[in-house]
């Protein structure tokens, strides 16, 4: 979106994905002027991907180079050669979920995140991340880097263009729980606190949409726990359907035991749907209290019952509700608001 935006706003723009990557180019056509191009490798770590892009950069000439995930050790080794080129690392995955969700051993971890500590003392660079919490985090896991670290709000484009905001009396009973089922996601401590309340809120469901290594775990505990009415796995949806189930919930909810941004919880305040979450890493950053959602401490079930019991009231959620929208479109909408104070942003920095 910020390759559109800068694209038709009159700038040059090479956007390089990876190979297979799913980009929505129906509902968010690329301007006629943006160039597309694939990594040689599926994934850029190979000496075919550190010529490729050294060319790319010799041609182009780009005055901000920005990379992400593994093109950013390939983009950092290039940068030596274009001292006058700004080049941005975007950092927005917490250590902690990193390692709670571990598919590699300890050894190999520590062996990479040596790897990049060394690639980035050689280089000249500025850190981009989209959260407070990433940003402290970065200072230190990184303390020999001296810069400022530039935060930038994720921007997405808004939700409702796909589905309908509805009022209170138009939704279902329900708390949505969208995400992918890790543990560092947090549905096991939040099913179990949910099972000492439910109680209090006859007819409540609890709507779990993903998949993942989780699934046969979470519900074995929700049979133990004897609520397999009030628990619905969906299983893996489709964008439209993760949605329509946020829009027609009347809390969503986050328990991640760390969380770098949390774009689920942007989507569903799009939506006018209010958030309980875990105060963690980036999450910190897009609630409010009393505003667009509460915090939970799901170790403390009676906190779970006052704060769902704060937000369905009647005289609350319309408030929440109407909240939430309003945050959203004021800081994490891609419109030309917001994008054009992220790119005065850049010009400072670069």
């Amino acid at each position: 979106m910020l390759a559109n935006y800068l694209s038709y706003s009159g700038n040059e723009v090479i956007l390089v994905v990876d190979q297979g990557g799913k980009m929505n180019v129906t509902d968010f056509p690329p301007h006629p002027n943006l160039k597309i191009l694939s990594w040689p490798n599926p994934r850029p770590v190979k000496i075919q991907d550190y010529w490729f892009f050294l060319q790319l950069c010799k041609a182009f000439k780009p005055s901000v180079v920005i990379s992400q995930f593994s093109s950013n050790t390939i983009a950092l080794l290039v940068s030596n050669f274009f001292p006058k080129t700004s080049f941005f690392v975007y950092w927005h995955t917490m250590q902690d979920q990193l390692i709670t969700d571990l598919k590699t051993s300890h050894f190999v971890y520590k062996l990479l995140m040596f790897r990049k500590s060394l690639v980035f003392r050689m280089s000249n660079f500025r850190f981009l991340t989209n959260s407070n919490a990433l940003k402290n985090e970065i200072s230190n896991l990184f303390p020999f880097y001296k810069k400022d670290i530039l935060v930038l709000n994720y921007l997405m484009p808004d939700p409702a263009s796909f589905v309908q905001i509805k009022s209170r009396d138009e939704r279902s009973y329900s708390i949505s729980f969208v995400s992918r089922l890790d543990k560092s996601k947090g549905h096991r401590g939040f099913i179990k606190a949910l099972a000492v309340v439910l109680n209090d809120f006859p007819g409540l469901k609890l709507k779990i949409v993903g998949s993942g290594p989780q699934l046969s775990q979470l519900k074995e505990l929700v049979s133990d726990l004897s609520i397999n009415e009030s628990v619905v796995f969906l299983g893996e949806c489709d964008y439209q359907t993760v949605l329509s189930t946020m829009a027609t919930s009347l809390i969503h909810v986050s328990n991640s035991k760390q969380e770098a941004f949390g774009m689920v919880n942007v989507e569903a305040i799009s939506l006018g749907t209010p958030i309980l979450a875990n105060r963690v890493g980036g999450i910190k950053d897009i609630l409010q209290p009393s505003l667009n959602g509460e915090f939970i401490d799901v170790t403390n079930p009676e906190d779970l019952r006052v704060k769902i019991k704060k937000i369905l009231s009647h005289d609350n959620w319309t408030k929440y509700s109407e909240s939430s929208r309003k945050i959203f479109l004021s800081r994490f909408c891609a419109n030309s608001g917001n994008f054009e104070q992220q790119v005065q942003l850049f010009i400072k920095t670069s």
